[in-house]
């Protein structure tokens, strides 16, 4: 007698809801805001993941989600694999009627009608929140197989009364004692919340989002959480950033103006007399608000700064490097005698460090009258060598900034470009810059940069700027600013020269393998080659001991594409540079 087949069976009731859901996957067949399905978490009572059936005459189900009452439906009912299931007012059609074929106790194929040899797939095997449900050859996977779970009809949430209840995380606590900086980051954990039906937000109402600088104090962060019927419920927690000593900030703004004070004698950096030339000595002085007591910070990089006198729109500048030396107002230019390093000391005071000489900010003899001068010298740690520098509010009175128009300009040559800067104190009336160069070919000057220059101030400022394309021998620069009237002013013209190599040859050039370079006017002398990158770092170097009748052969394959500065020298001669570019 033979065998009987297994059953295969599973339970449809009109009368009930349901969930949808395949053998593998806890996630359930969800309505999202575009009417796609998808698969999500499922949620008591959401009314997006609940369905009922209705059987129809020809023996297949039509499939209702409740919350719209709109019908499952096989996108345009095309038959493509991939095609999407999505939500549809019910017409009738086969896309929208469904024939539930088992395949095992409890699970069922989902069929369209519309495709009676292909079924739907929910989430492709994946199991990741959002992934759609699609037409699918069937292939027996766990994601073909559906069930319907009967879940509860009713829809308490449409009257729900209830707050959802929201937990924020710890206050956190950071000491930041003997620390430099305004503020410290803090990264925080989102808030959790639970509702009875369902969380629809949880908004941060007040307070700095996680991951933002706070400063010393204590920072109030406030979250709210509501549900889908607008129930909500807040919490609250707080950032405090504490300190038991002064703290030290060494993060200046050139937008700002400031006062540095000696803690010795608590007077401050003045330009004596308030004169704007060059030379002018810095002495100390009671603080009286003039803008020759005023000054604004560059940053140079690696904690440097350029200190620069609102009066003059010149530096705090020191060309000695013996201990002793005075300070005076000088133009800006590279170098380092014009750069100072601002250092915390653990006390929540600065050392002010002097790039040229490694000597600190002094008053001369300790003193701690108005008028004594200021030095460098060799750092003792006391307190004339101790400053404070604070914001001020910044002078804007007529009768102490500078009575003219000020443009002045300087440049000066660096490895493979040349550095321009300038000062202006014609903001509230400048349209734009514009950065001039005398063409070679027109004998005209041309633009070569334009930069926005209105600031609605009079205050004197610094700018700057490179030309990264300087050509061999003479370069001719000006700044021009455009006025908003329609008119313009220029600065005088500057003069940087880039020596040519006329012994030296170097082909190809640009080169990208080996370059070769003739140095028969060096024959029977010793030469060294070497290549410096656009940020003078020397990156090749070559030595040859005798020069003979043999261009010198070097590979440059290695090199990154760009311009580099190619320099020979040789024991009692003149170096000489040329210009090499590397394009692979």
């Amino acid at each position: 007698k033979a065998p009987t087949p297994p059953t295969c069976s599973f339970t449809i009731d009109v009368t009930k809801c349901y969930r949808l859901t395949t053998k593998n996957n806890p996630n359930s067949l969800t309505n999202e805001k575009d009417k796609k399905l998808v698969q999500k978490v499922f949620i008591n009572y959401e009314q997006t993941q609940i369905f009922k059936f209705e059987k129809l005459a020809n023996g297949a189900y039509k499939i209702i989600e409740q919350k719209t009452g709109e019908a499952v439906t096989l996108d345009d009912g095309s038959c493509s694999i991939g095609n999407k299931l999505e939500l549809d007012d019910y017409d009738g059609s086969k896309s929208q009627q469904w024939k539930l074929e088992c395949v095992e106790n409890g699970y069922f194929k989902l069929i369209p009608l519309c495709c009676p040899n292909n079924v739907i797939d929910l989430g492709s095997g994946s199991t990741a929140s959002g992934k759609e449900a699609v037409l699918a050859t069937y292939s027996g996977k766990d994601c073909q197989k559906w069930q319907a779970v009967a879940v509860d009809c009713s829809n308490p949430c449409a009257t729900d009364m209830t707050k959802p209840t929201i937990t924020c995380p710890a206050s956190i606590t950071k000491d930041v004692t003997g620390m430099s900086g305004t503020c410290w980051t803090i990264s925080y954990p989102n808030p959790t919340a639970t509702d009875n039906c369902s969380v629809s937000t949880i908004t941060r109402t007040s307070g700095a989002a996680s991951g933002s600088c706070f400063p010393i104090g204590t920072s109030a962060i406030d979250f709210k959480a509501t549900d889908a019927k607008g129930n909500s419920s807040t919490c609250s927690f707080s950032i405090i950033i504490k300190s038991t000593a002064p703290v030290c900030n060494t993060n200046f703004s050139s937008t700002k103006c400031y006062r540095i004070v000696n803690v010795n004698s608590g007077k401050v950096l003045d330009v004596n007399g308030g004169i704007k030339t060059n030379n002018t000595s810095i002495i100390q002085w009671g603080y009286h608000g003039g803008v020759n007591q005023q000054l604004r910070f560059y940053a140079l990089g690696s904690g440097y700064y350029k200190i620069m006198f609102r009066n003059s729109g010149r530096v705090l500048a020191n060309h000695n490097t013996s201990s002793g030396s005075n300070c005076y107002l000088y133009d800006y230019y590279t170098g380092g005698f014009k750069d100072w390093k601002i250092d915390c000391n653990a006390d929540g005071t600065y050392k002010i460090t002097h790039r040229g000489s490694g000597k600190v900010l002094d008053i001369e003899n300790d003193a701690t009258g108005d008028g004594a001068n200021v030095e460098i010298r060799t750092y003792d740690g006391s307190n004339s060598q101790k400053w404070r520098i604070e914001e001020v509010a910044c002078n804007t009175s007529t009768s102490y900034l500078t009575s003219k128009n000020v443009l002045t300009m300087d440049a000066s040559a660096e490895p493979l470009r040349t550095r321009i800067e300038w000062v202006n104190n014609t903001g509230f009336k400048n349209d734009y810059f514009a950065v001039q160069k005398i063409n070679n070919t027109t004998g005209q000057f041309e633009d070569i940069e334009t930069l926005n220059s209105a600031s609605q101030t009079d205050d004197l400022q610094h700018f700057g700027t490179y030309d990264n394309q300087p050509t061999e021998g003479d370069n001719f620069y000006r700044i021009k600013v455009a006025y908003t009237d329609g008119t313009f002013a220029y600065t005088e013209t500057k003069k940087i020269t880039f020596d040519k190599m006329s012994g030296v040859r170097v082909y190809p050039n640009p080169a990208s393998d080996v370059v070769e370079i003739d140095l028969s006017k060096y024959k029977g002398n010793e030469v060294n080659v070497y290549f410096y990158n656009p940020f003078g770092q020397a990156v090749l170097f070559q030595n040859m001991e005798k020069v003979g009748d043999t261009p010198l052969s070097i590979d440059v394959s290695k090199l990154a594409t760009g311009r580099y500065l190619l320099r020979v020298t040789s024991k009692g001669k003149r170096d000489e540079t040329k210009q090499l570019i590397i394009a692979h």
